[in-house]
């Protein structure tokens, strides 16, 4: 009985590849979304879908393969309409941004707990970290008219998000 496994490649830059299985050696049958290394190369943070349960996970490991934070299913009923997308660790490593259908939210490595970020946004996605932690960039809508969709910026912390204008000179210039 051969189950797929899921399977993150790395290339070194000498052009070697190390694959490894996420999970070690248990089997897994997950949609990878995502994965993204930590500042320092020591970690990975993973997002998708549990292909068995089709509930959204996200885990970190250490990249040799072990997990640091095991596969955890984020919000209970969640399911393939709300995967996520695009996780990423702070510059320092110690909170992870990521996205889904239900918007945008951080989480320290060391919590099982995610937090919401601007709950009041049609949509979030795509958080970028700045280089010093303090902010997020994102791509955002406040409500279904393009007007309002924008890339933002964050204050990590909470607080109000900035509209960068960036989509309105696209668009003058497209």
């Amino acid at each position: 009985n051969r189950v797929p496994k899921a399977t993150v490649w790395t290339q070194n830059s000498n052009g070697n590849f190390n694959p490894f299985v996420l999970g070690g050696t248990k089997t897994y049958t997950n949609i990878i979304a995502s994965a993204s290394f930590s500042l320092d190369g020591t970690r990975i943070v993973t997002a998708g879908i549990d292909g068995t349960t089709a509930k959204a996970l996200l885990w970190t490991q250490d990249s040799d393969g072990n997990f640091t934070l095991p596969p955890q299913i984020l919000g209970g009923n969640q399911s393939y309409s709300d995967f996520i997308g695009a996780a990423s660790f702070s510059p320092d490593g110690t909170r992870i941004a990521y996205w889904s259908a239900n918007g945008l939210f951080l989480r320290d490595v060391k919590s099982p707990q995610s937090q919401p970020l601007h709950a009041g946004f049609r949509s979030a996605k795509n958080p970028i970290w700045s280089p010093d932690g303090k902010h997020l960039l994102f791509a955002g809508c406040k409500d279904a008219s393009e007007e309002n969709c924008d890339w933002w910026v964050s204050p990590a912390a909470g607080g109000e998000p900035i509209a960068t204008h960036a989509a309105a000179h696209f668009h003058q210039l497209h």
